[in-house]
């Protein structure tokens, strides 16, 4: 007997919609890094403090920003993390204005832009807008 003719049809949709925050929940904090030179994996002693994934990433003077990202929450995140590299240490700076994932960031004449993406877990609704972060020189 096929299982969708046990389950009714609201059930299996509740289950595949639990199912599916239950992924993005087990997003994990830690942080790995290659490294070239040595072929090498590790693990940063410091965790990523607001677990997300398909955050947008960029590399400026010596920091990692990481910004946004989805997880079992609905809508998407907006914070903006840093990583200092020397320091080993993470910090926020000014949240986006509106949460979102799946989108794209590049670095351009000393300003982060973070473009498009979605504004809940998993899609939807799509984002137009782009949001523009200046950069300092430290």
């Amino acid at each position: 007997m096929a299982v969708s003719s046990i389950l009714s049809a609201d059930w299996i949709a509740r289950l595949r919609h639990d199912n599916f925050a239950a992924f993005f929940g087990a997003v994990t904090p830690e942080v790995d890094v290659y490294d070239f030179a040595s072929r090498k994996w590790t693990t940063l002693p410091e965790a990523l403090p607001v677990p997300t994934a398909a955050g947008g990433l960029i590399e400026h003077a010596g920091k990692i920003y990481y910004i946004g990202g989805e997880s079992a929450l609905k809508p998407a995140h907006a914070e903006t993390q840093v990583l200092d590299l020397k320091a080993g240490k993470w910090k926020f700076l000014a949240p986006l204005q509106q949460g979102r994932h799946g989108g794209g960031a590049v670095k351009i004449n000393r300003r982060i832009y973070v473009a498009a993406g979605s504004g809940n877990r998993g899609g939807g609704p799509e984002l137009a807008s782009t949001e523009v972060f200046p950069l300092s020189s430290k």
